[in-house]
């Protein structure tokens, strides 16, 4: 199943109206999440959820919960974690948790996707939920399917049919997909959602220092000009970007991006940076 994060509003109002006196923001979880721990953000801000409602807060929520494990890793990463009222199911089973927000693990169980816990979130009174959101085109059968897709029928089917030879074969001769990933599709309920092509991640970049300085040609550091996230080359030894290990893009992005700032603020990243101790 193909989920996107949502973000649904407690305890605060819903707007359908592009009121003035707000500030509006975009449609992405990590930019609404970052502006709770940004200074300087204005208040009341309104936000548009994926499911194409606007939210606005009159001020930053002090209290967050979330049942989706993307939206909990940004959450952490964000330096939100004291915020957090509630994760999602199965939290304790997620060693990065342990590692980075060991406080996180024992919060209240907000479900899933599947089973959401309306109790546990209406005792846990938080300011903001993020949930996950399921796909709108789903359909009982194929016929279905492609014509909520707005694609020829034959055309879709046939494409089915031809995936699930291969996929029973063992072996795609068309587009080269990994065996273990070549699942049959059979049973309904069917799913679809639009991918497009993206820019998902640098395998060069430019030349830094450990702390993050840009090198100039003499591979010295340039003075004041910092560099973090896909920007920054000497990342991936092999020139090719490693799609095994999903997040690595997102993960330094974050986790570089947080050391930059406190080093191009004149910060010292031992003091401000916890270390953590992996056993």
């Amino acid at each position: 199943m193909i989920m996107l994060v949502s973000v649904t509003a407690c305890n605060f109002s819903h707007s359908d109206s592009n009121d003035k006196n707000t500030t509006e923001n975009t449609t992405s979880a990590f930019e609404i999440m970052s502006n709770f721990n940004e200074i300087g953000v204005s208040y009341p801000l309104t936000v548009t959820d994926q499911a194409g409602r606007t939210v606005t807060f009159d001020k930053a929520p002090e209290k967050i919960a979330s049942s989706y494990y993307i939206s909990t890793s940004l959450l952490i990463a964000l330096g939100l974690t004291d915020k957090l009222v509630g994760i999602e199911a199965k939290a304790n089973t997620r060693n990065i948790y342990k590692l980075a927000a060991p406080s996180a693990v024992n919060l209240p169980n907000m479900g899933t996707a599947k089973e959401f816990n309306t109790e546990a979130c209406v005792a846990a009174a938080p300011d903001v939920v993020f949930l996950p959101m399921k796909l709108k085109k789903a359909a009982d059968t194929l016929d279905e399917l492609a014509q909520k897709m707005g694609v020829p029928v034959e055309a879709l089917k046939a494409t089915v049919t031809r995936y699930n030879e291969l996929a029973a074969k063992g072996h795609d001769d068309d587009f080269g997909k990994r065996p273990e990933l070549l699942t049959p599709i059979q049973k309904g309920p069917f799913y679809a959602g639009r991918l497009v092509s993206t820019l998902l991640a640098m395998s060069g970049g430019l030349h830094t220092d450990p702390s993050l300085h840009v090198l100039d040609k003499n591979d010295k550091p340039i003075e004041g000009l910092y560099v973090c996230g896909a920007a920054a080359g000497d990342y991936f030894g092999s020139g090719d970007y490693p799609t095994i290990c999903p997040g690595m893009n997102h993960g330094r992005a974050l986790t570089f991006g947080r050391l930059t700032g406190v080093m191009a603020a004149g910060g010292d990243i031992d003091k401000t940076v916890k270390s953590m101790e992996i056993k």
